[in-house]
């Protein structure tokens, strides 16, 4: 496995007995303990640490101890480890896991630099040089919320239209939870969405509704505000129309005739005509 100096010349992979977390040596890296020995042998072995929890982190699964005790490996080694979605806090986003080694002089873990992690294998992998105890964690924060950005569209309607309203919700931590939007207008509540987002997830979230009083009304929702104007109606044209009476000549008017008397005296002489008529086709 390796030649006098500690050199790796074939490749050499280790795993642990359960199967969950492996070491990847490649050739050409030097493996040898503090005393400038070369061990003759690397193993994992499992300590008891599932969900063991700090002020701000959660073990994933358990801990694996790399040995023999003081091995360090020149360049860096890989260790590799795998994990079940169950065992991740609810909601948590898989980008955020890490591994780290347990500092026994600080007490505390260290986390390990650019974790490379496979959400569909559901593996992460890290480079590392010297033997320890090594885990994956997960950061642990209470779900925060923020709500931004309210947009009211559009700002000016008919009565009667559609006014949208729309915001972003984003949780800020690292732990699913729920949220809850208040949909006020003009002071009073008009709807209520309760919505759950997991871990550094962001949500628009849309409200409507329709108005046909005119006037300003103001929106607000979980402390953002805004307005829009339901604009009157115009009242519709009404053309007014004039008809032309007929009226005498005025130089007739100012003579004095009187038309109802001219009417029937016209009348009267047609009537004679038509008795003449009548009387001469008899005789005939």
């Amino acid at each position: 496995m390796t030649d006098e100096a500690g050199k790796i010349s074939a490749p050499v992979l280790v795993s642990s007995a359960d199967g969950f977390s492996s070491i990847n040596v490649k050739p050409g890296i030097t493996v040898s303990t503090q005393d400038g020995k070369v061990p003759g042998w690397l193993m994992l072995s499992r300590t008891t640490t599932e969900g063991q929890m700090t002020e701000d982190t959660m073990i994933i699964g358990n801990a694996y101890e790399v040995l023999p005790e003081g091995a360090v490996f020149e360049p860096q080694a890989t260790i590799s480890f795998s994990y079940y979605d169950a065992q991740l806090p609810t909601g948590m986003d898989e980008n955020l896991l890490l591994i780290a080694r347990w500092d026994n002089q600080t007490e505390e873990w260290i986390a390990l630099e650019n974790p490379v992690i496979d959400s569909n294998s559901n593996t992460i992998s890290a480079s590392f040089y010297e033997s320890g105890i090594y885990g994956i964690l997960a950061p642990v924060s209470p779900p925060v919320f923020e709500i931004q950005d309210l947009q009211i569209f559009p700002t000016t309607v008919a009565p009667g239209e559609l006014v949208s309203m729309r915001c972003r919700v984003t949780n800020t931590g690292t732990i699913a939870g729920y949220y809850e939007l208040v949909f006020k207008l003009n002071g009073n509540t008009q709807e209520v969405k309760r919505i759950s987002l997991a871990g550094g997830e962001t949500r628009e979230i849309n409200f409507t509704i329709i108005r046909n009083s005119p006037g300003i009304y103001t929106v607000e929702i979980n402390g953002l505000a805004g307005s829009y104007q339901i604009a009157a109606s115009e009242a519709p044209t009404v053309t007014a129309t004039t008809t032309a009476t007929s009226a005498p000549p005025p130089d007739l008017e100012e003579k004095g005739f009187n038309w109802v008397w001219i009417v029937y005296a016209v009348n009267g002489i047609l009537l004679i005509i038509a008795i003449i008529l009548v009387l001469k086709w008899r005789t005939k």
